[in-house]
């Protein structure tokens, strides 16, 4: 669009006054700064953040999404973690993970070869295993003497009279 060039000077006409030279700016031929099409915008101002708090948690934000994503674990990993978790129930693999320094794998095998993990889940095993017994039935104040067949017959008359004898007294309470 070829753009009319006005003289100033010759076009000066008291008709022409400040409402024409106002409506040559509003109009779009004007001579006002355009941005050249392949220019960068503008960069946006940075956003106020009115707390400190939310000012570092924004920033912990953008640096995590800016840190590239962690790849797979290594195969040969699992199978030691898989091989050092062995032997544990549920409930024990849920504290050794709890105890581990991280929730990385080798810190997880580190934490099985820990002797305090060790003996902690050795005396809950323990603990356990003396909840499941019947309380009393290995003590000897239940301990029968009681003799099989053939020690019975082995005995003379007077010492099965007596066996018997023994007997009775424990089945009466006398």
């Amino acid at each position: 669009m070829p753009e009319e060039k006005k003289d100033v000077i010759q076009d000066s006409s008291p008709e022409t006054g400040a409402d024409d030279l106002f409506n040559d700016l509003d109009s779009p031929d004007s001579e006002v700064e355009k941005t050249p099409v392949g220019a960068a915008p503008e960069e946006k101002p940075q956003k106020t953040v009115p707390y400190d708090r939310f000012r570092s948690v924004l920033e912990e934000n953008k640096s995590l999404k800016s840190r590239p994503v962690q790849q797979g674990t290594n195969p040969m990993e699992v199978v030691k973690l898989a091989k050092s978790l062995e032997g544990y129930n549920e409930d024990e693999v849920a504290f050794i993970s709890r105890n581990s320094k991280s929730g990385k794998i080798d810190d997880i095998i580190a934490t099985t070869k820990d002797e305090w993990v060790q003996d902690a889940i050795a005396a809950r095993r323990k603990k356990l295993a003396d909840l499941k017994k019947v309380p009393g039935s290995t003590g000897s104040d239940f301990a029968s003497n009681e003799k099989s067949i053939s020690e019975i017959q082995a005995m003379t008359p007077e010492q099965a009279q007596a066996y018997e004898d023994e007997l009775n007294r424990e089945s009466t309470g006398i």
